[in-house]
């Protein structure tokens, strides 16, 4: 398998699948900008390589080819559903998410969540900024991941929040600090939420083409690689921009490694992402990531994540691929296509879309888990709408009665009038 030909032509299948849905929905296809992420965050170190470029020492040369179809399958897979599937022609209609205020809970958590990281910027700030990401992490202390994941279900509520003026002002307060405390401790979680919020605005904009997501898709493309840089002490340029994907260090192993010397697993791991989500169940084995570390680098404490991809081959060959790639890309359609039939399916879009970028470097356990707790957070928000009010719809006109004079006809009823 040729190297370049391979490398190459998944490039172009990429770019060209992701202009033809664009094209065909007037730059409001949500896919479409998946395609590109799946294509950048997968194929960049592949483009290195075959440009004779410095690529992660951790990528297994010899299965670069290999790695690069399965990205290239993924890519179709996402393809061939955006095909079959279309994108909704007409904008989505913002009205139909106007009619409540959000929870008083959500506006209290923004609050709460802006105070956490404030206090800790005040507190740490200076000690994070002088060490590096483990230094960070270590010094933000145990809450630290339990407040990115927080923040993940929070920002999603953007259509829910945005029903009043006090639900914007806390909304953007705490992003604000949510960037702010990410760009302390080198984490990039900010960037996807930013890239997915205005992915979904975009599905409104009445208008055409535009090349606000462009745009600001690049730039979130460059403050990750420029967050990288620092982590690794590089410069930036362009070199470390497309090794920002380091799907390929944990494809090109995997690929070494099954079937010859670990068997294909059939489907298991996904089963174990349901049974991952009992807690204290038995039997329930590491998760990928911990079992790739075991691999390559045990006891090392390492962490090198996992890829969807790699989970993929690992159950089913390279058919699998294009087979998961493409359930994911149809549950992104069906949820993008219905983002305005209420703050619940926006809230549950914006999630799906949040959590698929963020786990392309993770596995189908950490997807489904992020998925489960962010209804469990939503939940809550509506329990508690429901014992202690703060909802506000609109009301349709009240009847009005109106008694016929004696000799003419009755006047037509209208709507909301009764006989």
């Amino acid at each position: 398998m040729n190297v370049t030909y391979t490398v190459w032509g998944a490039v172009a299948l990429g770019i060209t699948a992701a202009l033809v849905l664009l094209a065909r929905s007037g730059s409001r296809d949500g896919l479409g900008y998946l395609i590109l992420y799946v294509a950048f965050f997968g194929l960049g170190p592949a483009v290195n390589h075959v440009l004779g470029s410095e690529i992660y020492g951790g990528i297994v040369p010899d299965k670069i080819p290999q790695a690069t179809l399965g990205v290239a399958l993924a890519i179709a897979g996402m393809f061939v559903v955006g095909l079959v599937l279309p994108a909704r022609r007409a904008a989505a209609d913002r009205a139909r998410l106007t009619d409540s205020s959000p929870p008083p809970l959500l506006t209290l958590a923004f609050w709460v969540l802006a105070g956490y990281a404030v206090a800790l910027l005040a507190l740490r700030g200076p000690a994070m900024l002088s060490g590096d990401k483990l230094l960070r992490i270590d010094v933000a202390g145990p809450w630290h991941y339990p407040y990115l994941l927080l923040q993940i279900f929070a920002c999603s509520t953007y259509f829910m929040a945005v029903t009043s003026r006090a639900g914007r002002i806390a909304y953007w307060a705490n992003f604000a600090c949510y960037t702010a405390y990410c760009l302390a401790t080198n984490e990039r979680d900010f960037i996807y939420v930013a890239f997915a919020l205005l992915l979904h605005r975009q599905l409104f904009r009445t208008r055409g083409v535009t090349l606000r997501v462009g745009v600001t898709g690049a730039l979130c493309l460059l403050g990750a690689a420029y967050l990288t840089s620092v982590r690794s002490g590089q410069q930036l340029g362009v070199q470390q921009a497309l090794n920002e994907g380091s799907v390929l260090t944990v494809d090109t192993t995997v690929m070494s490694l099954v079937p010859f010397v670990v068997p294909h697993t059939h489907g298991a791991t996904f089963w174990h992402s349901v049974t991952a989500l009992v807690p204290g169940l038995d039997g329930v084995p590491p998760a990928l990531a911990d079992w790739f570390v075991g691999h390559v680098a045990a006891g090392s404490g390492s962490g090198y994540g996992f890829t969807l991809t790699g989970e993929a081959y690992l159950n089913f060959g390279m058919v699998g691929i294009p087979i998961l790639f493409g359930l994911l890309a149809a549950a992104a359609r069906l949820l993008m296509n219905r983002v305005d039939r209420g703050h619940f399916t926006a809230y549950l879009s914006m999630l799906f879309v949040v959590s698929l970028m963020y786990n392309i470097r993770g596995e189908s356990r950490a997807l489904l888990a992020t998925l489960v707790y962010g209804l469990i957070f939503y939940g809550l928000l509506q329990l508690v709408r429901s014992r202690w009010g703060g909802t506000r719809r609109v009301q349709p006109a009240p009847a009005t009665r109106v008694t016929p004079v004696a000799g003419q006809p009755a006047p037509p009823v209208t709507a909301g009038s009764r006989r």
